[in-house]
């Protein structure tokens, strides 16, 4: 699975994306407020898929 994860706390936000990346599942970016989440998911919809083509 492919995560963009947004907290404003950067421990709390640190913590779960290691949390999700020993589960097997793949953090693209781990941001601090909505615009940088907002940023960090219109370029992730722009770049291609590693692997793809």
């Amino acid at each position: 699975m492919r995560i963009v994860l947004a907290d404003d706390a950067a421990l709390l936000r640190e913590s779960v994306a290691a949390l999700l990346e020993s589960a097997g599942h793949r953090v693209l970016a781990a941001v601090g407020d909505a615009d940088a989440l907002r940023s960090a998911v219109r370029e992730r919809m722009r770049a291609p898929e590693p692997g793809a083509g």
